[in-house]
């Protein structure tokens, strides 16, 4: 009788909580730290990732120079990626990848001088080259899964666009501003590049460069700033000028731009910036100035967020000394994102919290686990039910399942 009797005024006050909680469902983080590259690493730099969770970027060993780097998360393995005739005081760097197997860079060759280069597990890095024999510096940026590079390619004074692939090698994507520098800074797997050439540009094979439209799409007035990401929705995510600062911004043809908004006032921060958008229309960036800097999160439904604020409330932010997140630079579809937070990299793994089985969704089976833990105290742990980290199972924890109840991860 007792135990019914408990069991009802658990239920009443489930009944309660459903009645009267606001929608508070949100998914929080994990956070698993990059290796080093060796014993004396101090830098690790994380740029893109790929939907299987494999991370590449660069870092250094101790010394100059930095090293390019794939990280796989089934079994934690670092893989350096070697490079060209390399530069002591240089070194080589990984900035974009695709779920094909393609790694692209740049590392300082030939006399110093900086070449864009592709990788592949078979092929190992090959060097693309640059745009004209007056250039002395190429970089590759982003790849998709056919194997189309883009970047840019220049003499020092004037930078160019190109596109490189296995069948067509370098070639220039022109300009719309002949007095700009032109950068490709991403590429789909429908062959549209993203960038800047003294405004925000796309480019098609069809229709080739366009100035990115504002209010009204591709025909409104030009974006001035930066095309930095583009999904394979054609959606995009980039830097809107304004003035002295630049603002996070989403772009899609039917509507045009939509400024993503800030965390502080414009006085607080000096920019907000978008580094990727995944096929979800989630952004993913940095907000700051003045030596601040906290890595953000944008979509439409919440807006932007900080980062820091959406982890695992058990984490433990160590070593000392790193305890911020400075940018997030990539997400995936399932929501992984890469971080930098102090000198080392690291990435972020959605949860939902109140999913007890980790089966990735929050339902009876996770209702049920919590209630069976109910006002156990001193030694309770998140599979228990402890949702907030305070070696309980209480009704703050039972808030915190049913606002995600229902909740599924993608």
């Amino acid at each position: 009788m007792r135990n019914n009797r408990r069991l009802v005024a658990v239920l009443f006050v489930v009944v309660v909580l459903v009645a009267t909680l606001e929608a508070v469902a949100e998914t929080r983080y994990l956070v698993r730290a990059l290796p080093r590259l060796s014993a004396g690493t101090q830098i690790t730099v994380p740029t893109d990732i790929r939907e299987d969770g494999a991370v590449v970027g660069w870092g250094d060993r101790g010394a100059t120079p930095v090293y390019p780097f794939l990280w796989r998360p089934e079994d934690n393995s670092i893989t350096l990626l070697g490079s060209l005739a390399s530069c002591e005081d240089e070194g080589a760097r990984a900035e974009g990848a695709s779920d094909s197997g393609y790694v692209v860079g740049s590392d300082a060759g030939v006399n110093c001088e900086v070449e864009a280069w592709c990788w592949t597990a078979e092929i190992g890095m090959l060097g693309l080259g640059r745009l004209h024999p007056s250039h002395n510096y190429s970089d590759a940026y982003a790849v998709n899964n056919f194997g189309q590079v883009v970047g840019e390619s220049s003499s020092g004074i004037d930078s160019q666009c190109f596109l490189w692939s296995a069948a067509t090698g370098m070639f220039g994507l022109g300009r719309i501003n002949e007095l700009a520098s032109c950068s490709a800074e991403d590429i789909n797997d429908s062959s549209w590049v993203v960038g800047y050439n003294g405004r925000a540009f796309l480019w098609t094979p069809q229709d080739g460069m366009r100035p990115l439209g504002g209010e009204g799409g591709i025909a409104g007035p030009p974006v001035y700033g930066s095309a930095q990401a583009i999904n394979e929705l054609g959606q995009v995510a980039g830097l809107y000028s304004a003035g002295n600062t630049y603002e996070m911004f989403y772009w899609d043809a039917q509507i045009g731009m939509t400024l993503c908004g800030r965390l502080t006032p414009a006085s607080s921060a000096d920019s907000t910036r978008a580094y990727d958008i995944n096929n979800r229309g989630q952004i993913v960036g940095v907000e700051g100035g003045n030596g601040s800097y906290c890595a953000t999160i944008w979509d439409a439904e919440h807006g932007v967020r900080d980062l820091s604020t959406l982890v695992d409330p058990c984490y433990s932010f160590l070593p000392p000394g790193i305890q911020w997140f400075y940018g997030a630079t990539a997400i995936n579809d399932a929501g992984w994102i890469t971080i930098v937070r102090g000198g080392r990299g690291a990435v972020l793994i959605p949860y939902i919290p109140g999913d007890l089985d980790e089966d990735g969704d929050c339902d009876l089976q996770d209702l049920a686990y919590l209630l069976a833990n109910f006002a156990r105290t001193g030694d309770a742990t998140y599979a228990n039910g402890d949702l907030d980290c305070d070696a309980d199972v209480d009704l703050q924890d039972l808030g915190i399942l049913l606002g995600n109840f229902g909740e599924t991860l993608p």
